[in-house]
């Protein structure tokens, strides 16, 4: 339930803050950011959903080594693959909200491509996530339940009055940067983070 709350706090409460603290043609131009996060964030859950279940079964079946294993491997291979795909995204966000949304939504550019940038942090905080669900490691559950919703809403109070809607948005990559920390603390035991970089 807690970490339901922060998630949902994270996750989902933007468009309603700037709807309340700036305005609604606002949230129109980050709705179109908001709307491209939530559809890499689906492709996400999609694609690292049978991991997890495959997590659940080498920790029921007590083959640390094979998790351990695995999770280097899903990273070594996943790592290419979202750098490489989320870069070509943002560097192409600008012809792309043009088509999509037409002229007048030229702010939501920059919007969108600091939401790409949160998820491209994606390639180690799902699966670990996933792994401290297997692990039913309850420390770094807490941990993020806690860090993203609180970072996000004070970066996202203090940034607001200084860059406005774009303020959002960089408290989302602020949260975002910390989730990736956290994932790699949190990892830290199973994986090699000096080979890893």
């Amino acid at each position: 339930l807690f970490l339901t709350i922060g998630f949902v706090i994270y996750y989902e409460i933007d468009l309603l803050i700037i709807g309340k603290l700036i305005g609604l043609k606002e949230v129109g131009y980050y709705a179109i950011g908001f709307a491209v996060l939530n559809f890499l964030r689906n492709i996400i859950n999609i694609f690292y959903s049978p991991f997890s279940h495959r997590f659940n079964h080498f920790v029921g079946q007590n083959q640390e080594e094979k998790l351990s294993l695995m999770l280097n491997k899903l990273l070594d291979y996943t790592f290419p693959l979202f750098i490489i795909s989320h870069l070509a995204l943002v560097f192409s966000l600008d012809k792309l909200v043009l088509l999509w949304v037409g002229e007048e939504f030229i702010p939501s550019i920059l919007i969108c491509q600091t939401l790409v940038l949160c998820s491209i942090f994606s390639y180690i905080s799902q699966p670990a996530y996933h792994y401290f669900m297997a692990t039913i490691n309850y420390k770094f559950l807490y941990i993020l339940a806690v860090i993203l919703p609180l970072s996000f809403v004070l970066s996202m109070f203090y940034l607001l009055p200084l860059y406005g809607i774009y303020g959002v948005a960089y408290s989302k990559l602020i949260s975002s940067l910390l989730l990736f920390v956290i994932s790699m603390v949190g990892l830290s035991s199973i994986i090699s983070i000096k080979s890893f970089f």
